[in-house]
């Protein structure tokens, strides 16, 4: 348990390093009209770690079986995605990461092995 959340607190840093040589051209560009650039897939991913961070508090901190209700994002689409700011959104998921490993670090038993349902 201790390895994974290491690397879970690792994500932040190791998407970084994926793009750090990046240029703009090679962020923006999309392999085809109904795919997604890399911008939008950052983007895309801080969007789901709040959803992911929050989903995960709830099972930590509820007493009984969490039922989440199944949602899909449209952000993309809906939020124009294109017009955020990429490095806002990483640093959000850098936060988010780096905020959870104390509270898993601790867990109870009971609460390691709780689960939500979709």
């Amino acid at each position: 348990m201790e390895a994974l959340i290491e690397e879970y607190g690792r994500r932040s840093v190791m998407l970084r390093e994926a793009i750090e040589d990046l240029a703009e051209e090679e962020f923006c560009f999309k392999p085809a009209l109904d795919k997604w650039n890399i911008h939008q897939i950052i983007i895309h991913v801080a969007d789901s770690e709040i959803l992911s961070t929050h989903r995960l508090i709830k099972v930590l901190a509820e007493e009984s079986r969490y039922k989440f209700p199944l949602t899909k994002m449209h952000g993309q689409k809906n939020l124009r995605y294109d017009l955020l700011d990429r490095e806002q959104h990483l640093h959000l998921f850098q936060l988010l990461r780096s905020s959870m490993p104390t509270i898993l670090d601790h867990l109870t038993v009971e609460q390691s092995e709780r689960v939500g349902l979709y």
